[in-house]
């Protein structure tokens, strides 16, 4: 289910975005500087199972996901860098209003995204590449 859950987020955020899948996710530090360019990530989080239903088994649980693009460095000032943020930040919020809309396409598990999370951009000047990383929590059901 989790598999599924992961998925289908991870077909939301390229249809929202374009982007092709980091090869490393969980150590985001693994992936190689030159590849980091329109990049997404995608990992399910804690879980934690609440009152529900009977025959169903409910759920909270988050799941992460992480944009990363490269930006262009410019000595006077920092536009660039907030040009990049202010993208990634709209391509975020994309992505989780069509997750809310669609559930997934599977309205049968997903109850409801519950929360999201976008943290203050992460930026590797090694490789001027700026990391976004949200989290959304759902609430879904995994029938018995």
């Amino acid at each position: 289910m989790i598999k599924n859950i992961v998925e289908a987020l991870e077909n939301i955020v390229l249809l929202q975005t374009g982007y092709s899948k980091l090869t490393h996710v969980w150590d985001i530090n693994k992936n190689h500087n030159t590849k980091l360019e329109k990049k997404y990530g995608v990992s399910p989080l804690s879980i934690k199972e609440i009152n529900g239903t009977t025959n169903a088994i409910t759920y909270i649980q988050d799941f992460m996901v992480v944009l990363c693009d490269r930006y262009v460095h410019e000595a006077q000032n920092d536009n660039k860098k907030q040009e990049k943020v202010f993208d990634l930040m709209d391509k975020w919020m994309l992505i989780y209003k069509e997750m809310i809309k669609s559930r997934f396409n599977l309205s049968n598990t997903i109850i409801s995204c519950k929360f999201a999370k976008v943290e203050k951009p992460v930026f590797d000047e090694d490789s001027k590449t700026i990391f976004l990383f949200g989290t959304i929590t759902l609430l879904y059901r995994d029938v018995l």
